[in-house]
Order: C-alpha cells, then sequence, then structure tokens
C-alpha cells in the first residue's frame, strides 16, 4: 500500500520511479499528497475505462482510454522473453534499493504487555484465520490497520469504506456471509467485520438483522472509546448490546487473553462480537500529513522519527 498510510518502501519506489503506469486509478489525495511533489521524476501512463479520470489530477505524459485486460494483454505481446531478461538485469540494483528500503524501515508497532494495541489485534486474526478470511471495516484508524496488518491471501476479501461511509462494516459483512455461507456454489468463508466503536454504532441496528438471519458474522470491535478522527468520547456497552439483540458477545482487555478470545470468537457458531479494548491514543503510521510529500513522512513516535 502507498499513499498516507502506505509503507515507506512504495512510497519510495514512487518518488524514485523514472516510470509510472497507472492503471485504473484515480490519483486521489490520500495517495499523491501533495500532487506536484508525487511521482515528480516519472513519465506516467495512465490508462483507464473512463475518460474523465485520465489527467483529473495528476497529468499523464501517455493517455489511454481502455479497458485495462485488453491493454495488459498487448502490453504483454511486446515484451518478448529477450527484452524481459534485459529489463530484469538492468532494474536488478533499483530491485536491491527498494529492497533495502523496506528492510531498514519495517511496518511496526508498538510492542507492550500492558494493554492491546490493535494492531497486535488484528495480526493475531490474521494468524488465526491463515489470512483467509473476508474482511470488511468502518472507516477510521481501524481501516487503516486492517489494511495494514491483515495477511489477505486472495483478491476480493477486503470490503471497506463505502465511498468514505462510516457504518459500513456490519452491513457489508452481512452481504459477504449471505454470499459466503456455503451454498451456491461457493465455499463457505469466514467473515469478519474488523470495526471502531465510533463506526459501528452508526449501523449497530444491523444485529437485528444478524439474528434473525443467523448469518455467520464476526464482529472484531477495535474499542478505543474516542472517535480517533474526531473530539466525542463514547462509552456504551457494546457486550451487552449485543447480547440484546441475541448475539453472542465478549469483552477482552488483557494481551494474554486477547488470542483465546479470538479463537472463541472464531470456533463459535453463528454471529459474534468480540470487543477488544484498546489504548485510548495510538497513532496509524507510516503517515505522510495531508497535501504533504513524501519526504515528510512519519515513521514513528510523535512525529520525530522521519524518512
Amino acid at each position: 500500500m502507498l499513499g498516507m498510510h502506505g509503507t515507506v518502501y512504495a512510497n519510495y519506489a514512487i518518488d524514485q520511479a523514472d516510470l509510472l503506469v497507472a492503471l485504473g486509478v484515480r490519483f486521489d489525495d490520500r495517495v499523491t499528497g501533495k500532487l506536484e511533489a508525487f511521482a515528480q521524476r516519472a513519465r506516467i501512463v495512465h490508462i483507464d475505462i473512463d475518460t474523465a479520470e485520465i489527467s483529473k489530477n495528476k497529468t499523464a505524459h501517455v493517455s489511454v482510454c481502455a479497458d485495462v485486460k485488453p491493454s495488459l494483454q498487448v502490453l504483454n505481446k511486446l515484451i518478448t522473453d529477450s527484452i524481459a531478461e534485459d529489463i530484469s538485469q538492468r532494474i536488478a540494483p533499483w530491485v536491491a534499493e527498494v529492497a533495502r528500503i523496506r528492510a531498514e524501515f519495517p511496518m511496526r508497532y508498538p510492542d507492550r504487555d500492558d494493554v492491546i494495541v490493535p494492531q497486535y489485534a488484528i495480526q493475531v486474526l490474521g494468524e488465526e484465520t491463515n489470512g483467509d478470511a473476508i474482511i470488511t471495516t468502518g472507516v477510521g484508524q481501524h481501516q487503516m490497520w486492517a489494511a495494514q496488518w491483515y495477511p489477505y491471501k486472495t483478491p476480493r476479501a477486503w470490503g471497506t469504506g463505502g465511498l468514505g461511509s462510516m457504518g459500513f462494516g456490519l452491513p457489508s459483512a452481512l452481504g459477504a456471509a449471505a454470499a459466503f455461507d456455503g451454498r451456491n456454489g461457493r465455499p463457505k468463508k469466514v467473515v469478519v467485520d474488523i470495526d471502531g466503536d465510533g463506526s459501528f454504532l452508526m449501523n449497530v441496528q444491523e444485529l437485528a438483522t444478524v439474528f434473525i438471519e443467523q448469518l455467520d458474522t464476526k464482529v472484531l470491535l477495535l474499542n478505543n472509546q474516542h472517535l480517533g478522527m474526531d473530539e466525542a468520547d463514547i462509552y456504551p456497552d457494546f457486550v451487552a448490546m449485543a447480547r440484546s439483540f441475541g448475539v453472542g458477545a465478549r469483552r477482552v482487555i488483557k494481551k494474554d487473553e486477547c488470542r483465546a478470545a479470538i479463537r472463541e470468537m472464531l470456533d463459535t457458531p453463528g454471529p459474534f462480537l468480540l470487543e477488544v479494548m484498546v489504548p485510548h491514543i495510538e497513532h496509524v503510521l507510516p503517515m505522510i500529513p495531508g497535501g504533504a510529500s513524501f519526504k515528510d513522512i512519519i515513521t514513528q513516535g510523535d512525529g520525530a522519527d522521519k524518512y
């Protein structure tokens, strides 16, 4: 992932690239930051089926209005084995350089035993599901952590955001659970809504649908009792709320109980809500501040540590 909360090495690669082939992208501000500084060394080839997207935000040097699939098929035909081998040899130092940056600036989070940090809870969920679950989210910090720390193994296993709408996580999880319930010729899939307390409250009434339809929907609720991008404090009892809808629920506070609690959530037949109490203040890092460029990326701490 690149952009505002993307990895250092992905953003470095874009910043230093001399050619950027952009397939069906819109160069939104969460990816580009300061537009004039984004991929400023690169010639940009923009392939998109929607003419309105081409050069809308970032000017393309080569514009191709077409479907991505046949465009890639044409490009593949132009690359012979000898050309591919030559390219591989010439870019080997560049690949090694990006790998060096990746090793120097790995993804990391605070290693604490006194609390459950949200990144840890998501990492444990990934380990316990082997990265094979369908994950949905609402909008907020939990969404960014889910993007960073769940080890997705297959395409189309990540349903997030709904055009930036808080509350998207639970309803979209219901749809996924209905589609992958083991019927209709599809294999049964574990479906988990990784949500935040503020976003979850936006559509909490859909727990009634979960109960009525007995959809096998799990909710990993990362509760910091706060809207991470706002100033309002929130203190409902989510466990009691879930149980009032007939949905099994549990709260976990201690780190050494987190894995067993996640296992209980996954092993319990039918819907289940696991409320994980996480620190009130925890930053989503790395971070390129809004309107800034790669050179301003914050990698850890309070912003004192930059690339």
